[in-house]
């Protein structure tokens, strides 16, 4: 069976990152797009690299460098546990692909494992790209001896096993949940959106926490005792990671046997009934009383409009990777409504930024707005089922503009929530209020725009797993730079600019956004419709 699985994780592996396809294709489109991929993948490791090194470096300028291990892990832990609860369900219990291999001469516990082991691999490339510049960074201040070396690489092999297990057995609950409603796809979303804003105010009561123990610096350095026990009681492996460090076998122990021994026996327990599980988590149940009512014709664009919606939410992995950002956005202005502005500096531990961060608010909060653009993959989303908007007697441009205002609406209320809150909490004087609604909806509307024509750029209509497009297509992640870099840019040279009128300079930059933005509408709507075939 060992060889089964192998195989198995190898194809799915291949197919996930698109290499199976590019080895044997002859498309030389395709291999340019998996090209600019992989330079875009490049970029986000960078930038995470980057990000991660300099929260390491500033524990240790503040004195907490003893507690940067055990809080990386925790960290890492938290961020596999959301973004697998994202995809597990999908992935591990996905009829689709599992009726195709049902089919063929290997064992039915191969395909489950080999399921798992996909997942435990991409979350093992995303444990080593948090945790490696981040104790490289800890290494060069703190020298440690070799044991360190050992026992990190050991927790960073097994970090992936807990918050796997975990996520599966949420996302099982939540599909089991779902499929005995009438609506799907919705109840499926409200759930898992829910659970996600659950982790999420958890993650923020932490560092609530944490920060309020730590009123200045003198405090922190006086208080790592306090601190790791804190950490300890919110995550108790990296308690069990930082004792290892530190000389004590039985948390070593602890450290690895408990997430391999948890993870072994819901993988054992899985597979004796897996066939059942995956049967009952993808059955439907549908009432066959149609009647068929009076018909009405409506407005070209609207009728496209009300199609966008019902695609969107009948995929509730859809929804909720696309709306993280949203959600983040608002629980973000309703911290800064509920603590002050000040809360932010403190959160950061960066109290030194405090001016400047008054000043880039607005970026502050375009930032989650922009992150994840749902028009990135609205035309992938239509997968083998384009064609039928190709023989609609309709022009490309009235499909473009529907998917486009599909996505304004839907981010438009967390849109107009966030920048009142934000309004509550910065208290900013006239001139400033109103960049503080310019500002984030020209950011969001580029965002927007940039989504849909990265979509046009790289579309993936031929998928057979909802993750490969919303997840993992080359639209969403170049998309995804983009928005982030319009986001970063104009705020760091307004940090490092000064404007004497920040008016002025947000002006400036919302007219430059605009005409991009502009330029890229009138771009995109001269397409015709991309072939089927691709």
């Amino acid at each position: 069976m060992i060889k089964q699985v192998l195989t198995l994780s190898k194809v799915q592996l291949k197919s996930l990152f698109g290499i199976n396809e590019v080895l044997h294709t002859k498309d030389k489109k395709k291999k340019q797009t998996f090209t600019l991929l992989s330079v875009a993948y490049v970029l986000v490791v960078l930038m995470a690299v980057g990000y991660v090194g300099g929260l390491a470096y500033g524990y240790h300028y503040l004195g907490l460098g003893d507690i940067v291990p055990m809080y990386l892990y925790t960290i890492l832990s938290l961020l596999m546990l959301v973004l697998s609860f994202f995809k597990a369900g999908s992935v591990l219990f996905s009829m689709k692909s599992y009726d195709i291999m049902v089919s063929l001469p290997v064992n039915k516990s191969a395909i489950l494992i080999s399921r798992f082991v996909t997942m435990y691999v991409t979350n093992l490339l995303f444990a080593l790209i948090v945790m490696i510049p981040g104790l490289a960074v800890h290494i060069w201040f703190a020298k440690p001896g070799i044991f360190f070396y050992l026992i990190s690489l050991f927790a960073v092999l097994f970090a992936p096993l807990l918050p796997l297990t975990i996520s599966s057995i949420l996302g099982a609950l939540i599909k089991g949940i779902s499929s005995r409603m009438k609506k799907k796809a919705l109840a499926e979303t409200f759930l898992t959106v829910g659970l996600v804003i659950v982790i999420l105010a958890g993650s923020f009561s932490m560092s609530g926490s944490l920060s309020a123990e730590t009123p200045d610096l003198e405090a922190i350095k006086a208080m790592i005792g306090t601190l790791t026990a804190a950490l300890g009681n919110i995550f108790p492996p990296a308690l069990w990671y930082h004792n290892a460090l530190q000389g004590n076998a039985l948390h070593f122990v602890l450290l690895l046997g408990v997430p391999a021994l948890i993870f072994a026996v819901f993988v054992w327990l899985l597979s004796k009934k897996f066939t059942e599980i995956c049967t009952g988590l993808n059955a439907t149940y549908a009432k066959h009383n149609y009647k068929l009512e009076n018909l009405k014709a409506e407005h070209i664009l609207l009728a496209l409009f009300k199609k966008e919606l019902k695609l969107y939410f009948s995929s509730s992995l859809y929804v909720t990777n696309s709306g993280i950002g949203y959600i983040l956005s608002v629980l973000l202005a309703g911290a800064i409504a509920v603590l002050g502005v000040d809360s932010l500096a403190e959160f950061m531990e960066m109290p030194m930024f405090l001016p400047l961060i008054h000043k880039v608010l607005p970026f502050v909060l375009a930032m989650p707005l922009c992150m994840m653009s749902a028009s990135a993959c609205t035309i992938s989303m239509e997968g083998k089922t384009f064609w039928q908007l190709q023989v609609l007697p309709v022009k490309a441009k009235d499909i473009y503009n529907a998917k486009l205002l599909w996505n304004l609406a839907v981010a438009a209320p967390f849109y107009l929530v966030s920048v009142l809150l934000m309004l509550i909490g910065a208290k900013p004087v006239l001139a400033d209020a109103l960049h503080y609604f310019l500002l984030p909806l020209v950011l969001l509307l580029f965002s927007i725009v940039l989504g849909l024509a990265c979509n046009l750029w790289f579309p993936k209509l031929n998928w057979d797993n909802e993750t490969q497009v919303v997840k993992q297509g080359a639209a969403v992640l170049v998309s995804m730079l983009g928005g982030v870099i319009a986001v970063i840019v104009p705020a760091v040279l307004a940090i490092a600019l000064q404007p004497a009128s920040y008016a002025v300079y947000y002006f400036v930059v919302e007219a430059i956004l605009l005409i991009i933005t502009g330029a890229l509408y009138c771009s995109l709507t001269k397409k015709e419709l991309i072939s089927v075939s691709r």
